[in-house]
Parts: structure tokens; C-alpha cells; sequence
């Protein structure tokens, strides 16, 4: 998921000898869009979620999340846009309310456990 090296450096470094640094900056523009993607990923699913609760288009819920760092990153950077997609009154890190719907799996390969449970 990362570049070992600061890619804002490297490309700092190849523009100063002269070349074009396409391929680090390929690389920055992935690593900068990977949270929108997975914050996307999540909206999905937690709308897969609401439809298997049986919850109306209007319900208000609260989300509970746990999992992979990158998950944890998606919810810090994108956190208002996934709670107002689905949305959410709260969403909080940690284990699912008794009585949530929960799903534990993958999104893509990124380990995530999410739950939702009507407010």
C-alpha cells in the first residue's frame, strides 16, 4: 500500500537531475486516491448492510467499524462523506452493538468488520 521512500521527495530529486517523474508521481496518485476507494468500498457495503437489516432508505443508523489500518484511514479522511451517504448519526471505532447487522470480511483484499444498527 505505501512507498518506502517519500514520493514528494523523489520526485522532488528526479526533476532536479532532469527527469520526468511520471511513474513516482503514478504512484503518489494512487496512494493519495487508495482512501476514496476504500471509503467507497465501505459505502457499499454498509449500504449491502442497511438492505439486509430491512431498513427504510430514510432510517437513521449508527455504524460501528473495526479493522485494517488503511479501513481507519478511509474513516479519518472520508468519515463525513461515508456517514452522510449512509446516512449515519455516529460512526465509532470498536466491537458491533447487540442486535447490529454485521458484516466481517474483505473489501478488496482489506480486512473490515462493519455494523449497523437502527437509531
Amino acid at each position: 500500500h505505501c512507498i518506502g521512500v517519500d514520493p514528494y521527495y523523489l520526485t522532488y530529486k528526479a526533476q532536479a537531475i532532469g527527469y520526468q517523474p511520471d511513474v513516482i508521481l503514478a504512484g503518489r496518485r494512487i496512494n493519495d486516491e487508495m482512501g476514496r476507494y476504500v471509503a467507497r468500498e465501505v459505502v457499499r457495503r454498509i449500504q449491502d448492510l442497511r438492505r439486509e437489516a430491512g431498513l427504510d432508505v430514510s432510517d437513521r443508523i449508527v455504524v460501528t467499524w473495526s479493522g485494517d489500518p488503511l479501513v481507519g484511514r478511509a474513516f479519518a479522511g472520508h468519515g463525513d462523506y461515508i456517514a452522510g451517504e449512509v446516512l449515519a448519526r455516529a460512526v465509532n471505532e470498536g466491537a458491533a452493538a447487540p442486535g447490529a447487522t454485521t458484516f466481517e470480511g474483505d473489501l478488496d483484499g482489506v480486512p473490515v468488520r462493519l455494523a449497523v444498527q437502527r437509531v
